[in-house]
């Protein structure tokens, strides 16, 4: 027999009702079993002391049955006076109090505790045992030990932060033939991104850009393997009678990453090749951001141009062929690199920057000196930000082009 439609609704609203009490029920019993495993004492307590609830390392501490908790109090921890201590602090406890944290030691099994304590007001569904209060004890041992570890994390990531950044050239470089100004900002320690420059001789320069698949200290590695690979790759090809590819550059740092980390790690890379006496730039791409560039003769407000050339990211695929590409060069071209945290990164209403935005900068601060112009694209792209995280690293470099 067929349901009538008010049948049917009536069905279907209580299959949707079972639907939602059973993942309640899921997500309770989730929460309920974190809180069981928890290694700190976590418990309800009345303000007379008396338990509500509490965790199994609380039957732990009190040596009974954790069936046994409902009901008795935190007094067998406790010598006397102390426990009158710790009764005082709960009966002070109103619903508007803050939380409060305070040492107080503990007797568990015969041995005492220094137990870090973190007393708040609980809001529970029903009132009629008063104000319940929500008990954290932690043994100061175990706190100090997990301070201690994470100091020694944090001093071995600053260590790390000092050594990567010493893969960096400077902020700035100016020869005879090139100005070249640098912003690096990362996202946490370590970063993902990073830029070189090299000198090959008889007028001839290197510069790169790459960006690791994320950011932080294994991504770390993988630049200062890139870093080590353009640097053989540069002392190799210092003053070389023969032309320096780009290409070739980008299938030996692929060779390392590939193997090294079988397709785990990929990164980004755009080299640069300026032969300023042949008056040639060199160019070839994995995957990375389209440097743009502002040619020295373009007309007045014209939008910078894109340099457009592609290829798979480095560390992708064994076998991979980068296309190179030559482009004229001449005094007074500007370009300008990065990678994509400039475009991606958000605001607080969590508006990506976006090419549009950074294309206007460009266009905007573009007569200005190397230095201003640089400042002025960074300074444009952290207003926008506002102080937001960033989620990705940041890096940007600007060239111009001075013989």
């Amino acid at each position: 027999m067929s349901l009538s439609p008010r049948e049917q609704i009536a069905s279907a609203t209580m299959v949707a009702n079972h639907e939602v009490v059973t993942n309640l029920t899921r997500a309770k019993t989730a929460m309920e079993t974190l809180v069981h495993e928890m290694h700190d004492l976590t418990c309800l307590l009345t303000r007379d002391g008396r338990i509500i609830w509490g965790n199994t390392t609380t039957a732990q501490w009190l040596a009974v049955e954790h069936d046994s908790l409902h009901e008795i109090d935190l007094r067998p921890l406790f010598v006397e006076s102390e426990w009158n201590v710790f009764q005082r602090r709960l009966g002070a406890m109103s619903g508007e109090s803050k939380d409060e944290e305070f040492n107080q030691a503990l007797l568990v099994k015969g041995q005492v505790r220094e137990v870090l304590w973190s007393l708040r007001p609980f809001k529970a569904v029903s009132d009629r045992r008063g104000l319940l209060i929500l008990a954290v004890g932690r043994d100061i041992t175990d706190v100090l030990n997990a301070r201690t570890e994470r100091a020694k994390l944090e001093a071995e990531l600053e260590t790390a932060q000092i050594m990567q950044q010493a893969f960096f050239p400077p902020a700035h470089i100016k020869t005879k033939n090139l100005e070249v100004c640098s912003y690096y900002r990362p996202a946490e320690h370590c970063s993902g991104d990073w830029w070189g420059y090299f000198d090959l001789g008889h007028d001839v320069e290197l510069l790169c850009i790459a960006d690791v698949t994320g950011h932080g200290a294994a991504s770390a590695l993988v630049t200062a393997m890139t870093q080590a690979s353009c640097m053989s790759y540069a002392k190799r090809h210092f003053e070389s009678q023969t032309p320096v590819s780009a290409s070739k550059l980008l299938q030996e740092i692929n060779d390392v990453v590939y193997h090294t980390f079988k397709g785990d790690f990929y990164m980004t890379f755009f080299a640069f090749i300026l032969e300023h006496k042949k008056q040639i730039l060199r160019v070839s791409n994995a995957g990375h951001n389209f440097p743009m560039a502002l040619r020295a003769n373009r007309s007045p407000g014209k939008y910078p141009e894109t340099i457009v050339i592609q290829g798979n990211p480095i560390g992708h695929a064994d076998a991979t062929f980068f296309a190179e590409q030559d482009l004229p060069l001449a005094k007074g071209d500007r370009y300008v690199l990065f990678t994509d945290g400039f475009t991606e990164c958000r605001n607080p209403a969590h508006k990506m920057y976006g090419s549009g935005n950074f294309r206007r900068s460009v266009l905007r601060n573009a007569e200005k000196s190397a230095i201003d112009f640089r400042d002025g694209l960074v300074a444009d792209a952290l207003g926008f930000f506002d102080g937001q995280a960033l989620a990705d690293d940041l890096t940007l470099l600007t060239l111009d082009i001075l013989g």
